[in-house]
């Protein structure tokens, strides 16, 4: 399990000449895979779990968050790195993508990410299945075992926890994209 963890605070400016396309190319993610939607929905039960155990108030889901950070993780994946930065203009930061999704700045955002691999999501000792998977090009994903160690690395992490534990936020988004065996997880926290 590899993670990183930066929390972010939103800056008063921003290029007046944000253009939309970089909102309709790339911001938003849908999550067509049902499996993941059910670990996302699962990381998030955990976030909350955490939060309601130090008696904080759970965060409350939110799918253009969860569509946001999903988007991240995609291109994390697609573009091979592992960084709260992208390379793509006006995405550059979560208090970019935040932005550029709702209009407006946040009193907060932080985010979380995470990447792992699907190792627990077959057999080891089944190769016929292994070898099934490979040549119909069917996806590798992590299983809610892979979620679940990704959450305790999290809460281990001081910086992570941290995060997750920012008593103003009061909304959550996760998104989870896996691709060749490996996943990547981005955790959005924003008080609006």
């Amino acid at each position: 399990l590899i993670v990183s963890v930066q929390s972010f605070r939103f800056t008063e400016t921003m290029p007046s000449d944000s253009p939309r396309r970089y909102f309709d190319k790339g911001l938003r993610l849908a999550q067509i895979d049902k499996e993941l939607l059910k670990l996302e929905a699962y990381m998030v039960k955990r976030v909350n779990d955490e939060r309601q155990a130090r008696g904080l108030p759970s965060l409350t889901s939110h799918g253009l968050l969860a569509a946001i950070a999903r988007a991240h993780s995609g291109e994390m994946s697609d573009k091979n790195y592992f960084e709260h930065e992208s390379p793509t203009p006006y995405l550059h930061t979560p208090s970019d993508r935040y932005f550029l999704a709702f209009h407006k700045r946040p009193r907060c955002v932080a985010e979380n990410i995470a990447m792992g691999s699907c190792n627990s999501w077959f057999n080891p000792e089944d190769a016929l299945e292994k070898m099934v998977r490979h040549r119909l090009n069917l996806p590798w994903r992590p299983t809610q075992e892979d979620i679940e160690e990704s959450q305790r690395g999290l809460m281990n992490s001081p910086g992570h926890c941290a995060n997750i534990l920012i008593p103003d936020t009061t909304i959550i988004g996760i998104g989870i994209v896996c691709k060749n065996g490996y996943f990547w997880v981005t955790q959005m926290f924003a008080f609006p």
